[in-house]
């Protein structure tokens, strides 16, 4: 899959709240309404039919399997 130019609206939880954030595959970063403290990193993401780790520096990666 070519992800050059997209962006993606994908769910971040946090104390069983689900919380909007957006990733832009270009780039390899995200961007969200509000702030996480730097504890609550990384947060895992599905989406893409993959898994993501979002990480506090504002960027992500697709996550290593095992």
């Amino acid at each position: 899959m070519h992800y050059r130019h997209m962006q993606v609206t994908a769910q971040v939880q946090l104390d069983g709240q689900e919380y909007p954030i957006v990733m832009d595959f270009e780039t390899s970063t995200w961007k969200a309404e509000r702030s996480f403290d730097e504890g609550d990193f990384p947060f895992i993401v599905a989406t893409q039919g993959k898994r993501f780790e979002i990480y506090s520096d504002g960027t992500f990666a697709e996550e290593e399997m095992p």
